[in-house]
């Protein structure tokens, strides 16, 4: 019976770390969106909207711009993708404040 409670709680904890992995990359990704001046999308299981207020004097890149799409690039690389995993491991104010975009 123990050992099915330790199988349980490690399936449990897996099951967390990698929904927190799927969170990080969804808000990391979503700066495509926000740097367009879209703030709200649904293709995303977690993240749906930027957590900013109103903004105002702020200048937006063009979809599919070469800035865009070299931004992109950056965004979208996968190894930098699968290195959020490690950022989990850090500790973080995720429960103090909100991640807001500049």
């Amino acid at each position: 019976m123990a050992l099915e409670s330790l199988c349980m709680c490690v399936s449990v904890n897996y099951i967390i770390y990698i929904n927190l992995v799927l969170l990080i990359r969804e808000m990391w990704t979503s700066i495509l969106n926000h740097i367009v001046n879209k703030h709200q999308w649904t293709a995303s299981k977690y993240s749906h909207e930027c957590r900013h207020g109103p903004l105002s004097g702020v200048t937006y890149l063009e979809a599919g711009s070469p800035a865009h799409q070299l931004l992109s690039t950056i965004v979208l690389d996968q190894r930098l993708l699968k290195d959020m995993a490690h950022l989990t491991a850090f500790c973080h104010t995720g429960r103090k404040y909100t991640i807001a975009y500049a």
